[in-house]
């Protein structure tokens, strides 16, 4: 799948702010989220902007991904009300946006890490939803001003998060990283006689272990 992504916001219209400077903390989400959709075989399109006004911002991002024809998009964000407010919310387009499933998915996630899942909203007059021409999706992680989610979500590992994301667009992505087991090998003796190794892995095979001679 093509996915335009992009860090909400840019350096020089930064979004919020409060316990978590917002672009701070999506500028490194954005490339954690795109190397794990990498690693699993997506194409990830940089939809991101360095312009300094909203309307720029907004304009970039949504021309980056119309010129690349992505499959979806996703602009990723930090939500803040004041500190009244917490947890994790995705908006779409309406009640027929192809994005719904895979926003549905990432509020699901994201609420299995302990966030409160505020769920789909729906915000057709938007602008990336009027200008984008992909289903796309506004993914307000957490909110930034809340003491409530910044203790769920400092702790968490960058993967852990990205994953989240990651599954939600595919779920064959796991949502922990596979751990390599590693294996031990057993190397009994060195024989001068070939009677005597193969005295010593008769002994091995009634033990009910493979193994075999070899001669060095």
């Amino acid at each position: 799948m093509k996915i335009g992504l992009r860090a909400g916001h840019s350096k020089n219209c930064r979004g919020a702010n409060g316990l978590r400077d917002e672009w701070e903390s999506m500028n490194i989400f954005y490339g954690e989220v795109a190397r794990v959709l990498e690693e699993y075989g997506h194409t990830v399109i940089n939809c991101n902007s360095s312009a300094s006004s909203v309307n720029a911002e907004l304009a970039e991002g949504a021309n980056k991904a119309n010129n690349s024809g992505v499959d979806l998009f996703i602009s990723l964000h930090m939500n803040s009300f004041n500190g009244s407010a917490h947890g994790t919310e995705a908006l779409t387009w309406g009640e027929t946006s192809r994005a719904n499933v895979y926003a549905r998915r990432m509020c699901e996630n994201f609420a299995r890490l302990g966030f409160y899942n505020r769920g789909l909203k729906y915000q057709p007059n938007f602008y990336e939803m009027r200008h984008v021409n992909a289903p796309n999706i506004i993914f307000e992680t957490c909110f930034c001003d809340s003491k409530k989610d910044i203790d769920i979500w400092s702790p968490l590992p960058w993967d852990i998060l990205a994953r989240a994301v990651a599954n939600a667009i595919d779920p064959n992505i796991p949502l922990k990283k596979e751990e390599i087991k590693k294996k031990y090998q057993v190397r009994v003796y060195t024989f001068t006689e070939k009677e005597d190794a193969e005295k010593a892995s008769k002994e091995i095979n009634n033990l009910g272990y493979y193994n075999s001679i070899e001669e060095i």
